[in-house]
C-alpha cells in the first residue's frame, strides 16, 4: 500500500466503492406470466476519487444526498473496504460517523467503549488508561450500565465523540451528527476540536451546512453521484458548489411552470404592476442565469 508523504495526513488515490442491489421486474413485462424476477444491479457509491489532505488541515466534504460523503469517511476510517484504489493515513484515526456505527445495541455503555475503541485499533490497556477521561467528557456516567439500545440519539453522540476525541487521534473524522445533540454538548465538542487542531491534528468533516464548512475548513471536496467534482480552497470550491445548488433550484422552479406571460396573482384591475419578464446581467453586460450575494 505504501507510506504517506511526510506532509500529508491522508492520501486517496483512484478510490472506488460499489454495491449491488436487486431490482424487481414483473415477469409479465418480460412476457412471462406470474412471478417476479430479481435482477442484480451494480451501483458505484464512489468512483475514481483522488485527493490529499495535508497534516494539520481541516478538510470538509460537501455534496447532495447520495453523493458518497459518508461512504468516503467510512473507508478512511477503515470500517468499509474499497473495491478499487487506495487510502493511506498517517497516524491514529478517531471517527464519529453515523449513529449506531461502532456500537452493539445489546452491550452496555462500558462494553461499547471497549468495542468501539477496538474497532478504531486502540489496545485494550490504552482504552483503560483513557476510560476516566472518556466517561467524564461524555457526561452520561449514570447510564453506562444500560444497554445502548435504550440510549437516545443524543446520548449516542456523547459517547461516540467522547471515545473518538479522547484516544489521542492524529486524524479526526466527523460525519454530521451534532444536529441531534444538545447545544451545551455541541459547544463542548467544538472546544475539544479547537484544542485538537491547535495541537496540529487533522480533521475531515461531512457537512450539509455550507457556510459552516466554508468557515471551519481550509479545503473542501465536492462530491456528486460518487464523483469528485472539485477539491481545493474551501472558499473557491464552496462558491462553485453554492452556484451549482442555486442553478439547480432555479431550474426546478422554471420546470414547475413559471414562464413569461403567466397570469399574475389577482386580476389586472387589482394589479398596479405586472412583471412580464426578468433578465439578469453581470457587470460586463452579459446575460446570466443566476448570481450569488455580494456579486456586482
Amino acid at each position: 500500500m505504501g507510506s504517506v508523504s511526510v506532509t500529508n495526513a491522508i492520501e486517496i488515490e483512484n478510490l472506488g466503492k460499489k454495491y449491488y442491489y436487486l431490482e424487481q421486474k414483473k415477469r409479465a413485462l418480460l412476457g412471462i406470466v406470474g412471478g417476479v424476477k430479481h435482477l442484480k444491479r451494480e451501483f458505484w457509491a464512489l468512483k475514481d476519487v483522488t485527493f490529499e489532505v495535508p497534516k494539520g488541515v481541516v478538510a470538509g466534504i460537501v455534496g447532495p444526498n447520495g453523493a458518497g460523503k459518508s461512504t468516503l469517511l467510512k473507508i478512511i476510517a477503515g470500517i468499509v473496504r474499497p473495491d478499487t484504489g487506495t487510502v493511506r493515513t498517517s497516524g491514529r484515526v478517531g471517527a464519529l460517523l453515523e449513529l449506531g456505527i461502532g456500537f452493539h445495541p445489546e452491550l452496555n455503555g462500558y462494553e461499547n467503549i471497549f468495542l468501539n475503541g477496538s474497532l478504531l485499533g486502540i489496545p485494550r490497556e490504552e482504552i483503560k488508561a483513557n476510560l476516566h477521561n472518556i466517561i467524564e467528557f461524555s457526561g452520561i456516567s449514570e447510564y453506562l450500565e444500560m444497554p445502548v439500545k435504550y440510549y437516545s440519539s443524543g446520548m449516542e453522540v456523547r459517547l461516540g465523540f467522547s471515545i473518538a476525541a479522547n484516544i489521542n487521534p492524529d486524524i479526526i473524522l466527523i460525519d454530521e451528527v451534532f444536529a441531534v445533540g444538545d447545544a451545551e454538548f455541541q459547544q463542548k465538542c467544538f472546544k475539544k476540536i479547537r484544542q485538537l487542531l491547535a495541537a496540529g491534528k487533522t480533521m475531515v468533516l461531512v457537512s450539509h451546512q455550507l457556510p459552516t464548512a466554508m468557515v471551519l475548513c481550509e479545503k473542501l471536496a465536492w462530491l456528486d453521484s460518487g464523483l469528485l467534482l472539485r477539491f481545493g480552497d474551501a472558499h473557491e470550491v464552496g462558491k462553485e458548489y453554492r452556484k451549482s445548488v442555486y442553478k439547480s433550484i432555479l431550474k426546478d422552479k422554471l420546470a414547475g411552470g413559471l414562464c413569461v406571460g403567466d397570469e399574475p396573482y389577482g386580476s389586472d384591475s387589482q394589479a398596479a404592476i405586472r412583471v412580464v419578464r426578468v433578465e439578469l446581467f453581470d457587470d460586463q453586460g452579459r446575460q446570466i442565469d443566476f448570481a450569488t450575494t455580494g456579486e456586482a
